[in-house]
Order: C-alpha cells, then structure tokens, then sequence
C-alpha cells in the first residue's frame, strides 16, 4: 500500500493486518462504493468525507479507516 495504494489487493492485505477493527462487511461496502462511483478503493477511502450519504459507517469503523489511511500516508 505504501508503494502503491492504488493496488486493491494490498489494501485488503494490509487493511486489518493487525486486527483494527476494520471487518469483511466494511471492505465490502468500500468495494462497492468505489464500483458505483467509478473510483479505486483508495481514492473512497481518502476522501470519504465526501460521500456522507454513502459512506455510512459507525463511528469506531470511521476511526480505524482514518487511522489507517493516515498510517499509509505518513510512511
């Protein structure tokens, strides 16, 4: 992901590897929010605050994928 966060089959690699609390049912609605909006799972996560409407996650799912995407964008 570090070197290519485009690459989806990393980001399900290394999504909740650790554990983070970021479950199958979580990737799965990333996945299918980016199929519907035509974009990379990376993109819908990094700018997830602009689909309020369709990214509808708890508050804890939020906290580990803002977590996470901060993680791979510091490295």
């Amino acid at each position: 992901m570090v070197i290519n966060p485009e690459d989806e089959e990393a980001l399900k690699r290394s999504v909740n590897y650790p554990k983070r609390g970021i479950g199958d049912t979580t990737i799965q609605k990333i996945f299918e929010l980016a199929t519907e909006l035509n974009l990379t799972a990376w993109i819908v996560l990094r700018e997830a605050g602009k689909y309020p409407e369709q990214f509808q996650f708890g508050y804890r799912q939020k906290l580990s994928l803002i977590r996470w995407c901060n993680l791979i964008t510091s490295a």
